[in-house]
């Protein structure tokens, strides 16, 4: 979900295994694993949008 909207659903497993959307993918990769070192975390690129 983004902005309030829906970007991708399916199967848990799907989902987390084969993301199709760029926003879910992004998210995916900014998740640190236990060989993650100090400093390493990569964030989403952008600006947030203002909120209307």
């Amino acid at each position: 979900m983004y902005r309030g909207r829906i970007l991708e659903s399916g199967p848990v497993t799907d989902v987390l295994k084969t993301p199709s959307h760029v926003y879910t993918q992004a998210l995916l990769n900014s998740i640190p694993t236990a060989h993650t070192k100090r400093g390493e975390l990569r964030g989403l690129g952008g600006v947030m949008p203002e909120v209307q």
